[in-house]
């Protein structure tokens, strides 16, 4: 694996980072701290939001190798591509929930039963973020190096665990959150 590298540290929201947020809640006041993917973005995630999605689609690696259904459907965004030349690319990076001393949050018998059950992920917030940096990395590297398409048509964003597709209660269902949307914007 290559090592993503970059800082976890919070930056400026500025119009580099956050097209979850300009897409789907730009009033509602809420601001999460954009995580340094390592990789600049020449592209803003605001003008991105004019933009039609042609492709999307999750991408999972088995340790830091794709799996065989996400080469397909990077084969797929590739066809896409040749269709719209001009297209950007975003890499939206997920994780399962991470676990580290201030997270749990001692209420009651539930609460704590609850909070438990995704026990078997203990990652720090910063290990986890260099976790999806890493596979960030991976399918970046793929897509300039490989398949020739220009960095400066690519928008990379770190999400963290904010956005599951599947519950943190099993591991077949964390396995679905650690993924990386792949998306075609013309």
């Amino acid at each position: 694996m290559l090592s993503a590298g970059g800082d976890i540290s919070p930056v400026e929201n500025t119009s580099t980072c956050g097209l979850y947020t300009y897409s789907y809640m730009p009033q509602s006041g809420v601001e999460h701290p954009c995580i340094d993917t390592g990789i600049a973005n020449a592209v803003s995630g605001k003008m991105l939001l004019n933009k039609k999605i042609r492709f999307h689609t999750s991408l999972y690696t088995d340790g830091h190798t794709l799996t065989e259904a996400s080469q397909q459907a990077l084969q797929q965004m590739k066809e896409a591509l040749k269709a719209h030349p001009n297209a950007y690319v975003a890499l939206i990076g997920h994780t399962s929930g991470y676990a580290d001393a201030g997270h749990y949050v001692p209420l009651d018998g539930w609460s704590s039963f609850w909070q438990s059950l995704g026990g078997e992920r203990t990652l720090t917030q910063e290990e986890a973020a260099n976790e999806v940096n890493g596979r960030i990395k991976d399918i970046y590297d793929v897509l300039t190096g490989n398949e020739g398409i220009n960095p400066s048509k690519i928008y990379t964003e770190n999400r963290l665990a904010r956005d599951p597709v599947s519950t943190e209660a099993t591991g077949a269902g964390r396995a679905l959150n650690e993924r990386v949307d792949i998306l075609l914007l013309d």
